[in-house]
């Protein structure tokens, strides 16, 4: 089976590629950006490309990117076994988070426009290309590009309406009867599906792999003691969220005497998972939990020669779970 999954960006792209990752595919998250203009040399590439990453462990592969989808009919007619998710967020959501991400690029309007604003930086890179350009200022060309995008997708749904189908970003990433559903569309067998729910309020990039990964991992502890190790395999190719898992894995057990060679070898992690920490205060999920990792946090801190950024960071959770 393949999976694809589009949407217009800024819209759980991201969030979809690691809840398929979990279902044991083979997800990437736009490994191969495509020119928004139909180009059959660069399809015929992605489909092979698709075709490579089968395995004999991974026989099913994900790639979740924004950019496919004038490609997506040439697909489903040049592909077996392929199933397309479409990921809708609203568009004013869409569009702030857009204008907030890029608040220095304009990837949508065309530069010879007069509205184009002096100091705009026009991207023709292959992620500028991934985009449609537009004789509109950038917020408009923003939207114009919404309802393009969702149009045309609207469009291929109703002609190929057993491969392809759309769901709204919050319902999916909040309700596991959503999830239920896309997993059954792409032929998950229900024994082997893995749901989980997120907070319903996730606007804020920082927050949203942090509700993400804590809800993972709650959720993993749940499911009879599931050994991180299994989880591992389950998530190879998201190499990033796997090293903050493994961290909070180690940090929810306390094992004291792992955290110094991991801190040692993931600086970068580390000092991330300890600002993620700051908004675990508001997550209802882990409000009893977040005193005893603070404990657990400030103990092996003193026991070993953290770097001093990183007892910096904990002095400072710390000083915040006094106040």
């Amino acid at each position: 089976m393949f999976v694809l999954g589009i949407g217009t960006g800024r819209c759980g792209t991201q969030t979809l590629s690691t809840f398929l990752g979990l279902q044991k595919i083979n997800t990437r998250h736009e490994s191969l950006l495509m020119p928004w203009d139909f180009d059959q040399h660069q399809a015929d590439n992605l489909i092979k490309h698709l075709q490579d990453g089968v395995t004999i462990d991974y026989p099913d592969v994900g790639e979740i990117n924004f950019s496919l989808v004038n490609y997506c009919e040439y697909l489903l007619e040049n592909l077996s076994s392929l199933r397309i998710i479409v990921i809708k967020r609203a568009k004013e959501d869409t569009v702030n988070s857009w204008m907030k991400n890029q608040s220095y690029v304009n990837l949508w309007t065309n530069g010879s426009h007069e509205s184009f604003r002096q100091g705009d930086y026009l991207k023709y890179d292959e992620l500028g290309n991934s985009f449609p350009k537009y004789d509109l200022e950038k917020e408009k060309a923003l939207a114009q590009f919404w309802d393009d995008y969702y149009e045309y997708a609207e469009a291929l749904t109703k002609k190929y309406s057993s491969s392809i189908k759309i769901f709204d970003m919050h319902s999916l990433f909040s309700d596991v009867l959503k999830q239920k559903e896309l997993l059954d569309f792409i032929e998950v067998e229900e024994s082997k599906q893995f749901r989980y729910a997120l907070n319903k309020n996730f606007d804020n990039k920082s927050t949203l792999l942090t509700k993400n990964s804590m809800n993972i991992l709650k959720a993993l502890i749940k499911r009879d003691n599931l050994d991180l190790r299994e989880f591992e395999s389950k998530t190879s190719f998201q190499p990033y969220l796997l090293l903050k898992f493994l961290l909070l894995g180690i940090v929810f057990n306390k094992n004291i005497d792992k955290m110094p060679s991991f801190i040692n070898e993931h600086k970068e992690i580390c000092e991330e998972f300890l600002e993620d920490l700051k908004f675990l205060d508001s997550f209802e999920i882990l409000k009893k939990d977040l005193a005893s990792l603070i404990a657990f946090l400030n103990e092996s801190s003193e026991r070993y020669s953290y770097p001093n950024f990183i007892k910096l960071k904990v002095r400072e959770l710390c000083v915040k779970s006094i106040v």
